[in-house]
Formats: structure tokens, C-alpha cells, sequence
């Protein structure tokens, strides 16, 4: 079985995600748009990091010349939207780092969209509350 890499949302985390990563299932990334969390310490490779990106921290390690958009970014925004900024940077982040799952608490402006977004993108998207017994399918 080959381990599947996981985006996860800094509030879509679940004590399950851990026990699936240690079982060598899933490898669980993410990047800091609205905050850094322990249980997520890997991250992705960045989307648009902008100068005024206050998620940043000296310790980060990753090229500037990585922190653009995607050849998708635009294609992400007009799905989820302009007012929505942080997620397509999250969705964009996942594409750029070859996730094959994105997990998301977002109901309104990701898992409502998340027809569209897995045509364009090849990826799943995962509400990572009603769609727990879903996405542990596709993990096995």
C-alpha cells in the first residue's frame, strides 16, 4: 500500500489522522495561512506568499521562488472565489505539493465546490466531519 499525502486544514485535524500517519497510511501536510498548529508540523510547499503574510516565521525553510501560485491558482480562485483568499491559497498549496486528499471543517466555500475542484485538480476533497467514514475508505 502506498502512503497517500493528506492536506489538512489547521481545524479539520482528528486524534484518527495521527493513528493513520504512524500505520504509514497517510503523510499529513499543510502551510500556516491563518496560524501554525503542533499537530500538523509538516508542511506543504507554499502558494502565494505575499510581503504582507503575517503566518511567516524566521524558522521556515522553503525558496522564494516556490512561494507563487500554481499554473491552477486563478482556475482555484474563480471556483472558490476572490473573498476567499486563504482557501485558495490552502487548495493551491495542496495541488502544488501533489496531495491526493484535501481535509477541510469548510462546508460553504470549499466542500460546496468540491465537484468542480476534484475534476480540475485530481484530488479529493473531505469535509473531516460528515465525510470521516468516506475518507477512511479511500486512505485504505
Amino acid at each position: 500500500m502506498k502512503t497517500k499525502k493528506i492536506y489538512c486544514e489547521r481545524g479539520a485535524w482528528r486524534r484518527d489522522l495521527k493513528n493513520l500517519e504512524s500505520e504509514g497510511k497517510i503523510e499529513i501536510v499543510t502551510f500556516p495561512y491563518e496560524g501554525r498548529s503542533k499537530k500538523t508540523p509538516n508542511f506543504s510547499s507554499p502558494s502565494l506568499v505575499t510581503c504582507d503574510s503575517t503566518y511567516l516565521t524566521f524558522d521556515m525553510t522553503f525558496r522564494i521562488s516556490d512561494s507563487v501560485g500554481s499554473e491552477m491558482y486563478d482556475q482555484i480562485r474563480l471556483i472558490v472565489g476572490k473573498k476567499n483568499e486563504m482557501d485558495v491559497r490552502h487548495i493551491d498549496a495542496a495541488y502544488k505539493s501533489q496531495c491526493q486528499a484535501f481535509l477541510t471543517p469548510d462546508k460553504k466555500d470549499i466542500i460546496s465546490k468540491k465537484v468542480q475542484l476534484e475534476k480540475l485538480l485530481n484530488m479529493k476533497f473531505f469535509h473531516s466531519r460528515d465525510d470521516w467514514g468516506e475518507f477512511v475508505k479511500f486512505i485504505e
